[in-house]
């Protein structure tokens, strides 16, 4: 039965200069998480063309932790989402709290770690859209000739408009960080399993910040798992400084924008079935800050 196959050399750094060894010593390395994405594809594991090193990143103590300041909380890759939800939702923002909620069963959460579900290649999840809302930063750290280098990049920046990672082979993204200015209206919703229907589902988080019912701040992010990361700049712009609630015209033509810039982005190839819903998730959001700012009358 097991003829052929060939197991994966996997490779179990405790340090980051044993990383940096590691990655060095690698042509084409795979990093590995929890595993709970790469293990899930078909004919992954086992199979007879197996020639990938893994390199298994959770045994780093320094991708393990989580710290807090005044301004921001700080999370390595290697924090599972459980540990993240036992943080509370009076440290986490409630966007990202909801979002990492959403994301599977108590033991499958346990098993993601943040840097695995930020990090796969070609599909974006729930947190990403949260994160990404948020403006949060990640630290990408480079080990090109066995030096390890680090820069921080707003999470948008390491992905591109149809949702594909970009980083270098010798990259990893080795640490979160969230600011800790508090959202005045966040919302989150998702429409189908992004796992399970990729080509379906939608995925939509938003963020407001408002004073005596004027927006001062307002951002959005639109995902469909496998083709789609949209963070419409112009309708940022459009909504600060629009006094709420918005009228039936107002949320039309807020709608109007960012399908408009979906179909720049992917053009006329996408499922109805996703621009529908994705119209529906922009709609709620709306309707759903219109509600909470009657509510603070």
């Amino acid at each position: 039965m097991f003829e052929g196959i060939r197991s994966p050399t996997v490779h179990m750094p405790k340090t980051v200069n044993e990383l940096a060894q590691s990655i060095s010593r690698v042509a084409k390395p795979l990093f590995f998480g929890g595993g709970t994405y790469i293990m899930s594809q078909k004919g992954y594991y086992p199979n007879n063309s197996s020639s990938t090193d893994i390199i298994y990143l959770a045994g780093i103590v320094e991708f393990q932790q989580i710290t807090r300041n005044d301004a921001y909380l700080e999370f390595g890759c290697a924090v599972n989402l459980e540990q993240l939800l036992s943080v509370g939702k009076q440290v986490l923002p409630k966007l990202l709290f909801d979002a990492i909620e959403e994301t599977g069963t108590e033991i499958v959460r346990s098993q993601i770690t943040v840097g695995g579900v930020i990090c796969i290649k070609h599909h974006r999840l729930l947190v990403c859209s949260a994160l990404a809302t948020l403006d949060a930063e990640v630290e990408i750290r480079s080990f090109a000739a066995q030096k390890s280098m680090n820069r921080w990049v707003p999470i948008k920046e390491i992905y591109k408009n149809n949702g594909e990672l970009i980083l270098k082979r010798q990259e990893i993204v080795s640490k979160v960080r969230v600011s800790f200015e508090k959202e005045t209206f966040s919302y989150f919703i998702t429409a189908e399993n992004p796992m399970k229907k990729s080509d379906e589902a939608v995925i939509l988080s938003a963020a407001g910040w408002y004073n005596q019912s004027i927006i001062t701040q307002f951002r959005m992010c639109l995902i469909f798992p496998t083709s789609l990361f949209l963070i419409p700049e112009e309708l940022s712009l459009m909504m600060n400084g629009t006094i709420i609630p918005l009228t039936t015209n107002q949320i039309g033509k807020v709608v109007k924008v960012v399908i408009e810039k979906l179909y720049v982005i992917i053009g006329e190839d996408v499922r109805p079935i996703q621009i529908e819903r994705a119209k529906r998730c922009i709609e709620a959001s709306l309707h759903a800050l219109n509600a909470q700012s009657l509510s603070d009358r």
